[in-house]
């Protein structure tokens, strides 16, 4: 997620899918709750990414901020266990993850499931 300071972090949030957006929430460090939702109308595709551990995803900007993160969690981290996928609209790229190859595999395949079931 972009922070608005140049900096990108992973944040775990809780994924409900309302319609065509899918509506992302969680809670901000300093309080309160966030909410954004992502037009599942508009992608052009969704792909998954390497994780952060591999050497093929060394310079990626959502890589670098997961290696970055993980170092200041500290030996608890779960960021090193990101399986992080792509969703690619015509201005921008939504950097998500899931928890496990398969949570990823299945959030690439059922955006593009949803894309179809919207535009058949």
């Amino acid at each position: 997620m972009f922070t608005g300071d140049e900096r990108f972090r992973w944040i775990k949030c809780k994924a409900v899918l309302f319609g065509s957006p899918l509506q992302l929430t969680w809670v901000e460090a300093r309080g309160g709750e966030a909410i954004i939702g992502l037009d599942l109308l508009n992608f052009h595709e969704v792909h998954s990414v390497p994780s952060p551990s591999h050497t093929s995803a060394w310079d990626d900007i959502g890589n670098l901020a997961a290696r970055a993160q993980a170092l200041n969690e500290g030996p608890d981290s779960r960021i090193g266990d990101l399986c992080p996928f792509q969703m690619l609209y015509e201005d921008s790229v939504e950097r998500l993850g899931a928890e496990s190859p398969r949570e990823s595999s299945l959030g690439c395949c059922d955006m593009g499931r949803i894309k179809l079931c919207i535009y058949p």
